[in-house]
């Protein structure tokens, strides 16, 4: 990356970016993800073949694996986005806020099977709020898939296809973020406790995060996710729950 000299050209949030980075340990290595993103590709194609499904690609974090399964999935399949978010600048889940459906609607929607494709599913609350919508939209069933499924408990909802399990840590790559960086890495990390990372001289939860999903420890910011230390307590849970629908009368997030 160049000299000790470049540190002082480089935009303060991408040099702490670089030092979360150097504080985070590997947990899934390149090869690893690789053949579990392999025998996911499989499960999807042995269940949905002939049901022309529709991947509906959660903004941001699911951008990663969406990429991933459609080089793998060698089946006729349409692709959407949609964008919502929970984490913004924080390692903790709030309020789900609902940015852009992408024009999904019950025209496209109706009758479909629908696929979530999203990085993390820790708490699931996100998961949970957008398959009732899709209900809502009159999708036939609405399966969901994600790369990493944490140990949390216990959780509003269950994905249907998972590439690995995790222990509830705060992760990123692949798809996961921390501040909105590191989403491009081709393996996934774990990073310190926040209670130790914050003893170090780095702001980098000081970025606006994309959108990660519900945490329980870390739901991670899909640019929002979270780790142990930080769990919501069962009123903020309440309070968050009653938030995460859309408002009343809107027809689409």
């Amino acid at each position: 990356m160049g000299n000790d000299n470049d540190k002082t050209l480089r935009h303060p949030a991408a040099q702490n970016a670089l030092d979360l980075l150097d504080s985070a340990r590997c947990v899934v290595d390149r090869e690893e993800l690789g053949r579990a993103l392999d025998q996911l590709a499989i499960r999807l194609t042995c269940d949905l073949i002939d049901d022309n499904p529709l991947l509906v690609n959660v903004l941001n974090g699911g951008a990663a694996l969406t990429g991933a399964l459609l080089t793998r999935l060698k089946f006729p399949l349409e692709v959407a986005a949609i964008r919502v978010s929970r984490y913004r600048a924080e390692r903790s889940g709030g309020v789900l806020h609902w940015h852009d459906d992408g024009d999904l609607d019950e025209m496209r929607v109706a009758g479909r099977t629908i696929v979530l494709v999203d990085d993390v599913l820790d708490e699931g609350h996100t998961l949970a709020a957008l398959v009732r919508w899709f209900e809502g939209l009159g999708a036939q069933r609405v399966l969901s898939a994600v790369t990493v499924r944490k140990d949390v408990s216990p959780q509003a909802a269950q994905a249907d296809y998972i590439a690995i399990e995790a222990p509830d840590e705060f992760l990123i790559g692949f798809g996961m973020d921390v501040a909105g960086y590191w989403r491009n890495l081709d393996a996934i990390y774990a990073l310190p406790p926040l209670e130790e990372a914050e003893e170090a001289p780095v702001a980098a939860n000081e970025q606006p995060a994309a959108d990660q999903e519900p945490a329980a420890a870390n739901e991670q910011p899909s640019a929002d996710k979270e780790p142990a230390a930080n769990k919501e307590s069962a009123a903020d849970k309440e309070t968050a729950a009653k938030r995460d629908e859309p408002p009343a009368g809107a027809t689409k997030p």
